[in-house]
Order: C-alpha cells, then sequence, then structure tokens
C-alpha cells in the first residue's frame, strides 16, 4: 500500500509543479519520499514472516507461495527505487 501511495503521491507533485519536483527540494517531495522506505521494510518483513509460517507447516504451499511472490515483487521494487535514489530522502 506504500508503494501504491508513493506511486501516486509522485505523480501528483510532479504534476503540480515539475520545475519545483525535478530542480528544487519541495516539502511534499520529502514526505512523499518516506513512503517507499516504510514498503521496503514491509516487504522484508513479509518475506521473514511468511517463511517462518510456512516454515511451521501453518499454511499451505499455495498460500505461503503467493505471501513469497508479493514480498519478492515488494524488494525488487525497493531494488529498483534504491537505483533510482528514490528509497529515502537524502539532505
Amino acid at each position: 500500500m506504500s508503494y501504491l501511495v508513493f506511486v501516486v503521491g509522485m505523480a501528483v507533485v510532479v504534476v503540480s509543479d515539475p520545475r519545483a519536483a525535478l530542480l528544487g527540494d519541495p516539502l511534499p517531495l520529502q514526505a512523499i519520499l518516506l513512503f517507499p522506505l516504510v514498503g521496503a521494510l514491509s516487504s522484508v518483513a513479509t518475506l521473514v514472516l511468511a517463511g517462518l509460517t510456512w516454515q511451521r507447516g501453518v499454511w499451505r504451499r499455495r498460500r505461503g507461495a503467493q505471501y513469497v511472490v508479493v514480498g519478492i515483487a515488494g524488494v525488487a521494487f525497493a531494488l529498483v527505487l534504491s537505483y533510482w535514489n528514490l528509497l529515502w530522502y537524502q539532505l
């Protein structure tokens, strides 16, 4: 959910004032850049908890695989954001 808020928020910030968003450092952009970090931490937590739960035999294979795939997708998106230096706000 935080990745979705980031994408929509980034679009709103860029559309509202493209010049300030790309050349400046507006406060809304700083606030929006907190959401990818929350999403990355949530994705890693999803992978860890899915692995532990799956190992204990609480879930069937299909249910566990679904959570692992979602966690891997979240981590992959975090790696893309990290590559483009959008994972967190750097002063």
